[in-house]
């Protein structure tokens, strides 16, 4: 830290604050929904605009929730509590549409909602209006689909919406054409497209699956494992445990909550194959399996071990922790859980930037010690009071031209105003006043603290 030669009797100050290549910017995470609870907030939020006559204000914040969950959908399933936030929006919307005397929008809302859940029950007791409209609307508009498929567990998709396994009975499906298919692993697709039509039924018997090849059935736990066949990723394990893993799990005394349902993998041959199943922060797992032809093989749940470490910080000032971009919450004495491997460990504050490259073992506990260092420097103009403001843009003008000539430096001005440092806002003023009585001083090795404190 320098500042220009002066005399020290009364100053104008004009704090030039350089900011080194090292800063870097807050890390942005995209393509995440929001959390359940804000979802739920806007939804309420939605429904007391609806009481306050703010009706335009409600279909916007519905309209804006479908929208989000819609852009959901088509990358992942929509959790049991954002499925009925949805459905509840498109029952709104088309109440709103009924006390606007507008039946076609109405229908169109009730329609869909149908389509998304045919069991729908009003969350509330709606006025009788909106009770006879949907009434009719079933009675009129809804039809059934009725079919059994062999071999039991295979999987019924209308519109490549999950609607059944192994048969469906009555089930309600709003009039229209629709595309119909069956899967089952190890066996042919079937498919067919069927028209249905308000008030009558649909049956298309029993639908007989025909076998192509082998199929491999495996669990895991935890769920969300990724699975490869010989490399390739063929799926990821999720869903509930079915009967026969939950009775592996109580029987070696584990958690059946902890394990997937079965995830099914076409095997077309009868040749060795490796199976790699793999998640972050566990340990990976191979099995090597030989199908026999046309059969089904249920192996052993596949358990896969944690790989956990900690990163334990001694930092000598309060930052910002990032891991791989990720905000991890503030310095503090308190181990950090990370997944073994490679990490990017930042720390930031007001004033610093630390910044390092790491490996975590399995079950390590690795300490680190860290000094923030002061990533912005101050310079100062001094002039006596009587100098020409002209003069002093002058030699301000003279300091940018050479400061901005130092690669990878960022110059910013800050003639009034406040700066922030260690969570406090400092006056550009009062800054001035502390570094001009350390120049005065010339204790070097306070410097820090008086930008610290």
């Amino acid at each position: 830290m320098k500042l220009l030669d002066c005399e020290h009797n009364r100053f104008v100050w004009i704090c030039v604050s350089v900011f080194f290549c090292l800063l870097i910017s807050n890390s942005t995470i995209i393509g995440k929904a929001p959390p359940e609870s804000q979802l739920m907030k806007r939804f309420e939020e939605g429904k007391n605009a609806i009481l306050s006559g703010e009706i335009e204000q409600s279909r916007t914040i519905f309209t804006g929730l479908i929208q989000e969950l819609e852009s959901q959908r088509l990358i992942r399933d929509l959790t049991p509590d954002e499925e009925k936030i949805y459905t509840w929006c498109l029952d709104y919307l088309g109440r709103i549409a009924l006390q606007q005397q507008n039946l076609q929008e109405a229908e169109f809302y009730y329609l869909t909602l149908i389509q998304m859940n045919p069991f729908y029950q009003f969350p509330d007791t709606p006025p009788p209006s909106v009770q006879t409209f949907f009434k009719g609307l079933l009675r009129k508009k809804l039809g059934y689909l009725s079919l059994t498929v062999e071999p039991g567990d295979a999987v019924i998709y209308l519109d490549n919406r999950r609607v059944g396994q192994g048969g469906i009975t009555s089930y309600p499906v709003p009039e229209g054409t629709y595309s119909i298919r069956i899967r089952r692993a190890g066996y042919a697709d079937w498919a067919k497209v069927i028209t249905v039509r308000g008030g009558k039924e649909v049956r298309l018997g029993t639908v007989q699956l025909q076998r192509t090849s082998s199929a491999l059935f495996v669990a895991t736990s935890p769920p969300g494992v990724e699975v490869y066949l010989d490399g390739n990723p063929v799926g990821i394990t999720k869903g509930q445990a079915p009967e026969q893993v939950r009775s592996y799990a109580i029987s070696h005394n584990l958690d059946p909550s902890q394990f997937s349902d079965y995830l099914a993998i076409p095997i077309q041959d009868t040749f060795e194959h490796y199976l790699d199943f793999k998640k972050p922060c566990y340990e990976s797992e191979q099995i090597i399996i030989q199908a026999p032809p046309l059969q089904d093989i249920f192996l052993e749940p596949v358990i896969l071990d944690s790989a956990i470490g900690s990163i334990q910080l001694d930092v000598d000032a309060s930052a910002d922790i990032y891991i791989d971009g990720e905000f991890k919450g503030k310095t503090g004495k308190y181990q950090i859980p990370v997944c073994a491997g490679p990490h990017d460990l930042t720390l930031k504050n007001s004033w610093a930037l630390w910044s390092k490259k790491i490996q975590v073992n399995r079950g390590e506990q690795l300490k680190i010690q860290v000094h923030m260092k002061p990533r912005v420097l101050f310079l100062g103009i001094l002039a006596e009071e009587n100098v020409s403001r002209f003069a002093i843009k002058r030699a301000h003008d003279v300091l940018q031209n050479i400061i901005k000539n130092v690669k990878g430096v960022q110059i910013e001005d800050f003639e009034q105003g406040t700066l922030y440092i260690q969570e406090k806002e400092v006056p550009t003023k009062t800054l001035a006043e502390r570094l001009l009585q350390w120049y005065e001083t010339q204790k070097t090795d306070e410097t820090l603290d008086l930008l610290k404190n």
